[in-house]
């Protein structure tokens, strides 16, 4: 279980890290950023989730234009 986790941490924050520095914002990214940032918030609520980068407002980092 814990390696799952860890891949979807790595998987879904490299993809946030892309769209977020590279993509055009528009309503289709927005909603794709939105819906990445939902799943890092369910998965900070593993008592592990600080160990990999998933603390405070996940929002304030990519939303922040």
């Amino acid at each position: 279980m814990k390696e799952v986790l860890e891949c979807l941490i790595l998987t879904v924050k490299a993809s946030l890290d892309e769209i977020a520095v590279k993509a055009k914002r528009n309503d289709f990214v927005c909603g794709e950023i939105y819906a990445y940032l939902e799943c890092l918030e369910v998965i900070q609520t593993w008592c592990k989730a600080e160990e990999y980068g998933l603390c405070g407002n996940l929002e304030e980092k990519y939303l922040a234009e």
